[in-house]
């Protein structure tokens, strides 16, 4: 995978996370307080140290969707095993109404 597949795998994965809180707050992103933490975990190779700049991706969507209340708290990993061989997997944590 080059790091444009993965900055879109990035993008793709992050899209379908704002999805399912769109769906959770009913469609109305008002209701969303704030992003509190995103978490990338990246399928690589045991050398690949750049996790951080491919999720700047996912961050940029949040801070474009919700403003300030897009900005959070981010943990960035590497792993030799991703589910499905999944390039990259998102977990977020939103405070909501």
């Amino acid at each position: 995978v080059t790091d444009a597949q993965a900055k879109e795998s990035v993008q793709a994965t992050m899209l379908n996370v704002l999805s399912v809180l769109n769906e959770a707050v009913g469609g109305d992103l008002g209701r969303v307080k704030q992003a509190v933490q995103l978490t990338g975990v990246f399928n690589t190779i045991d050398t690949y140290a750049d996790h951080a700049r491919l999720m700047n991706t996912a961050s940029d969507l949040a801070a474009d969707l919700l403003g300030e209340r897009g900005h959070h708290a981010r943990m960035t990993l590497g792993a030799n095993s991703v589910h499905g061989q999944s390039p990259v997997e998102i977990q977020a944590i939103f405070e909501v109404e």
